[in-house]
């Protein structure tokens, strides 16, 4: 008989030669938590759809449009959340902006990312 059990996930090391989504992502909210090789594909892509300014504006919009939805949905009652991909920590993540809405451990969040992590957040 073999075990079929899922092996434990290792913690991928960080590859600061490869630019990382996240990181990228990180960089146009204005964050510091990238580096130089995320920021050379940030302007890479900004130049592609015209410019920093451009680029940092739709990410904006991206991430003022999860903030609406996590308090509307905070506001209706809802208490659990899931976020797939969640990339660097901040003020404006699902979990944070959950638990902004509804305090004193009133949601709570389960957050993922491509490291094969899974953390939960009360």
């Amino acid at each position: 008989m073999t075990d079929s059990a899922p092996k434990a996930c290792e913690p991928a090391a960080i590859d600061t030669s490869v630019a990382h989504a996240s990181r990228v992502y990180d960089y146009f909210l204005g964050g510091t938590t990238n580096f130089e090789v995320d920021r050379a594909a940030s302007q890479h892509l900004a130049g592609a759809i015209g410019g920093l300014d451009v680029a940092r504006g739709h990410v904006h919009a991206n991430r003022a449009f999860l903030v609406r939805a996590v308090r509307r949905l905070a506001d209706e009652g809802i208490r659990q959340f899931l976020d797939i991909g969640t990339g660097v920590p901040n003020d404006t993540n699902t979990h944070a902006v959950a638990q902004q809405r509804v305090p004193r451990r009133g949601s709570s969040a389960s957050t993922t990312t491509r490291s094969c992590s899974r953390t939960p957040i009360s």
